[in-house]
């Protein structure tokens, strides 16, 4: 098994009520899917299997905004937990890797 991390960075624009919702329906959709929030416009879901990240990156393509930018970086699960936080908290390691995820 080869754990690893899909991490998508986003900037939407918001100036319209139609941005607001498409903003609102991506982020819903990011946490009906199972990612966490890293940061405001940074959310990371943990893959038990690198090989499905290509079907997560897909998913996202149809699910996504027509408008801003939406990017996508998969990691290693050992390389992403070796992330150091200079101001902030990371979140709990051992909680990303289990079945259940505790909020």
């Amino acid at each position: 098994m080869r754990d690893g991390v899909i991490i998508v960075f986003f900037d939407l624009p918001v100036k319209s009520n139609t941005e607001k919702k498409a903003y609102r329906d991506f982020r819903n959709y990011l946490l009906r899917e199972g990612y966490r929030s890293l940061q405001k416009s940074v959310y990371f879901k943990y893959l038990r299997n690198m090989s499905m990240a290509d079907y997560y990156i897909k998913d996202l393509e149809v699910n996504s905004p027509q408008t801003g930018e939406i990017f996508t970086l998969c990691s290693n699960y050992k390389c992403f937990k070796s992330m150091y936080a200079i101001s902030g908290e990371l979140p709990d390691f051992d909680k990303i890797r289990s079945p259940v995820i505790i909020l």
